[in-house]
């Protein structure tokens, strides 16, 4: 079995995985308008067959902490944040911020 600590972009790559929204997550989803919310979703799905597709480059990004080799995180526009852990087998989407709170988010990222 393969140590998460030890992944890398190549083996993220190899299959489709299934979405779990985190419940503060897919709270924050629902209070979005309507487009907002599609396109996000929309381009979570993406992310969910290749994580690192040319469509989503200079979008998505690896969040700089040693604990936390799988955490991510997707612009969306110059407002919203969308971070998540990118594992083999699924991505889990922890958090949805305004680019605001995202510095705390990050400090506090095992609470969410």
């Amino acid at each position: 079995m393969q140590n998460r600590a030890s992944l890398d972009e190549k083996s993220l790559m190899s299959a489709k995985r299934e979405i779990v929204w985190s419940v503060s997550a897919r709270v924050t989803l629902s209070s979005l308008p309507e487009t907002t919310r599609k396109t996000i979703e929309k381009r979570v799905k993406v992310l969910a067959d290749n994580p690192f597709a040319d469509a989503l480059k200079g979008r998505f990004h690896k969040v700089q902490k040693p604990d936390k080799p799988n955490l991510y995180y997707l612009k969306f526009g110059s407002i919203y944040r969308i971070f998540m852990e990118v594992l083999p087998e699924r991505i889990e989407v922890r958090a949805i911020v305004d680019h605001p709170a995202m510095t705390e988010l990050v400090k506090n990222i095992d609470r969410v």
